[in-house]
């Protein structure tokens, strides 16, 4: 598939220099696209963020691209770390920003060497329940 938008070296690097060790709490690496320019750039950096408090920040009829480093304690206390890339899509957005975002979409998040890939159509769905749910599939 064509991809429309550049997607910069530059988004790399940035996604790098963000994820390298920092507090270890939940954050939010957030990336839209420019379309004036036709390119992928950095929306938001979120540091002790919850899924639920991204769900104010999603813009009800345009797309993000999210990679979100999720703490997890597990029941039996150990903690470990995820990353995982959200691709937010909500279903009122214009067909040709539909077409613009998923034909970056892929190869995005393999630039950034993300291998859990969500989708989330709604605000709501961004939380905590829904992305255990997604995580059990890779055993977490």
């Amino acid at each position: 598939m064509a991809t429309v938008c550049e997607i910069d070296d530059s988004i790399v690097e940035q996604f790098r220099e963000w994820k390298k060790p920092r507090t270890l709490a939940n954050a939010a690496f957030i990336m839209k696209i420019d379309v004036k320019n036709l390119k992928v750039v950095v929306d938001q950096v979120l540091e002790d963020v919850t899924l639920e408090d991204l769900q104010e920040e999603m813009p009800s009829a345009v797309p993000r691209y999210i990679v979100f480093a999720y703490k997890h304690t597990h029941k039996d206390e150990r903690i470990s770390y995820q990353l995982v890339f959200i691709y937010y899509a909500p279903p009122q957005i214009k067909p040709e920003l539909a077409m613009m975002y998923s034909s970056s979409l892929q190869r995005l998040y393999s630039m950034l060497e993300i291998q859990k890939v969500f989708d989330a159509r709604k605000a709501s769905d961004l939380n905590e329940k829904w992305l255990l749910e997604k995580l059990a599939y890779f055993g977490l």
